[in-house]
C-alpha cells in the first residue's frame, strides 16, 4: 500500500494512500485528527463544495473496517487551503498558515508562468462565451417581451370587440323589449277600446 507522508507540527503522518475508480483517495479523519478539527465537519463542508469529490469507503482499522470520507489526493492541499488556521489546535495554527501561504505561493506562479497564460486565456474565453450567452439570453427575452405584448395587446382588442358585440347585442335586446312593450300596450289600448 502507498503512503503520503505529512509533516504535521514537527512530526511526520503517514496517511495511507487508498484506490477507488482508478483514483489515489485518502481518508480525511486522521490529516483532521492531526491538525485538531472534526472530521465530521471537515467531512460535510467537502460534500457541500463541488470544488471536491469526498466519497465515502471503508478502511480497516484497528477495531475493524471502518466507514470514513475520503478525498482524491490531489485535492488534499487545496481542501488543507479551505481550513480556517484559527480553528486548529494553536500549535498546528502557524504551519497550516505557512503550508496555505506557500500553496498560494506555488499557484501565483503557476498562473504567471505558462500554463497561467494558458489558463488566463481560456478563463478569458469562457467569459467571452459566456457573455455571448447573456446577450442571446437578453435577447431571446426582448424577443418574449415583445410577444408577450402582443398578445396582451391582442387580447385586448379581442375583449373590447367583444365588449362592443356584448353592448350592440344588449342594446338590440333593449331595443326588442321595449318594442314588444310598445307593442303589448297597444294591444291592450286597443282591447280596452273594444270593450
Amino acid at each position: 500500500m502507498k503512503n503520503i507522508n505529512l509533516v504535521i507540527n514537527g512530526k511526520d503522518l503517514l496517511v495511507d494512500v487508498y484506490s477507488k475508480d482508478n483514483k489515489e483517495m485518502v481518508a480525511i479523519t486522521p490529516i483532521c485528527q492531526a491538525i485538531g478539527i472534526r472530521p465530521h465537519m471537515q467531512a460535510a463542508r467537502l460534500f457541500k463544495n463541488s470544488q471536491f469529490g469526498p466519497s465515502h469507503m471503508s478502511a480497516p482499522s484497528a477495531g475493524g473496517p471502518q466507514d470514513m470520507v475520503f478525498l482524491p489526493v490531489e485535492e488534499v492541499g487545496m481542501w488543507l487551503c479551505t481550513i480556517n488556521a484559527r480553528k486548529v489546535k494553536a500549535e498546528v495554527s502557524e504551519i497550516l498558515i505557512a503550508f496555505q501561504k506557500h500553496c498560494q505561493v506555488e499557484l501565483t506562479a503557476a498562473l504567471n508562468g505558462s500554463a497561467g497564460i494558458a489558463l488566463t486565456r481560456q478563463l478569458q474565453q469562457q467569459v467571452v462565451e459566456l457573455g455571448k450567452m447573456l446577450i442571446e439570453l437578453r435577447n431571446d427575452m426582448g424577443s418574449m417581451k415583445e410577444i408577450h405584448h402582443q398578445k396582451v395587446y391582442d387580447l385586448t382588442q379581442e375583449i373590447s370587440q367583444l365588449r362592443e358585440h356584448q353592448d350592440k347585442n344588449l342594446n338590440q335586446a333593449k331595443a326588442s323589449e321595449a318594442g314588444r312593450a310598445l307593442n303589448a300596450h297597444k294591444k291592450h289600448k286597443a282591447f280596452m277600446k273594444l270593450h
